[in-house]
């Protein structure tokens, strides 16, 4: 995908984010992920991931459908490494 075609998904994706009713995830459970991140055990992917999705179970059902949507969206759109993919889904 070009540069240009990222900016575009990455600039509706936050207006999407801005325009929610309410945030995607509260304040604490915000600062529960960003502490999973900082206790994620190197070599231990599955367990790292549970962890994670565990977080993720506590939002609202709403909520839950919109971050997946959104991680989706970001591996569609971007490699490991960050850039951007050629295709959507290559």
């Amino acid at each position: 995908m070009s540069p240009a075609g990222v900016r575009r998904i990455v600039g509706v994706l936050k207006e999407f984010l801005r325009e929610m009713p309410e945030p995607l995830c509260s304040d604490s459970l915000y600062q529960m992920l960003m502490d999973a991140l900082n206790v994620q055990i190197s070599g231990d992917a599955d367990g790292n991931a549970r962890l994670m999705l565990g977080i993720l179970d506590c939002l609202p059902a709403v909520n839950q459908v919109s971050a997946a949507l959104l991680i989706l969206t970001y591996s569609l759109t971007f490699d490991s490494r960050g850039r951007g993919h050629r295709e959507i889904g290559g």
